[in-house]
């Protein structure tokens, strides 16, 4: 019962657990039922709304577009000579010859995606292995030739911000945080998906000027629709870092695989493709 409360926070039991509960409408009968007389509340049927009373939502936006909407892709976007070579070969970009007005992009090989902008070109440019790294570039390499007043630093004490970039239909995998998160997209439409520790789930495609929140602790995850998506996020700990995000393949990865295959109901196997390093986007 402990192991299935634990999945149950990670949101890694099947779906079928955690299916939307409904707005159930009870009727009342008219007689008596079993000897009890009326009032006595007795099932019918489902009605209402799985978001609930309508009257509680304030005002019904219309639904996001999965294409053609408020796109967050950049069309035709200039490549620079090696952009389109395999990341791991890591060569030298210069994007001193990415003369469009979109400027350069953030992509290598297979990886990456365009970036809609705003942008400060000429710091792009300047540092190509930031702004597109190379495939053996794995973690956080401190650069000699930026400047001291671009270095980072976290001024803030009461909250952090992040801006996101998804490209069309890439998975934030399912995870959750010490913080809180707030949302404002900002470009696209992207799918956002929640569970509760009591197994309820909720799932709303959203876009450009929707806002999101999930509390502390609570699992979720972000799938771009067509035009991809773009979104600032805010984080109400000034601290608050990537460190501080919990993945649910972390989760498979750390513990027993009879452990999950047992209460998942699965066969070994089927654990057998866990990834062994941090699965930030799918």
């Amino acid at each position: 019962m402990h192991i299935q409360k634990s999945l149950l926070v990670a949101g890694c039991l099947p779906l079928a657990y955690g299916l939307p509960k409904p707005q159930l409408t009870y009727e009342e009968n008219s007689g008596p039922v079993g000897g009890v007389d009326a009032p006595f509340p007795t099932f019918t049927a489902t009605a209402g709304d799985l978001r609930g009373s309508t009257d509680l939502q304030g005002g019904i936006a219309p639904r996001p577009p999965t294409s053609g909407g408020d796109s967050a892709v950049v069309a035709d976007p200039e490549l620079v000579n090696g952009q389109e070579v395999d990341a791991d070969i890591g060569l030298y970009l210069d994007f001193n010859s990415a003369t469009a007005p979109n400027g350069p992009q953030p992509l290598r090989g297979g990886l990456g995606s365009t970036d809609p902008g705003p942008r400060t070109f000429e710091y792009e440019k300047l540092n190509p292995d930031l702004y597109a790294p190379p495939g053996t570039d794995t973690g956080d390499v401190p650069n000699a030739m930026w400047p001291l007043g671009l270095s980072h630093n976290r001024p803030a004490t009461e909250m952090a911000g992040v801006d996101m970039r998804l490209a069309p239909h890439a998975y934030r995998e399912l995870h959750w945080h010490t913080s809180a998160e707030w949302a404002l997209i900002l470009k696209g439409s992207v799918r956002v998906a929640a569970m509760n520790e009591d197994g309820a789930s909720f799932v709303d495609d959203v876009t450009a000027g929707d806002v999101w929140f999930f509390p502390a602790g609570i699992p979720h995850s972000l799938q771009a629709l067509d035009e991809g998506c773009e979104f600032l996020l805010v984080f109400n700990s000034g601290a608050f870092s990537e460190d501080e995000t919990f993945l649910a393949t972390e989760m498979l990865l750390r513990s027993p695989k009879e452990v999950w295959a047992k209460d998942l109901q699965t066969d070994l196997s089927a654990l057998d493709d866990i990834p062994q390093d941090q699965r930030y986007l799918g």
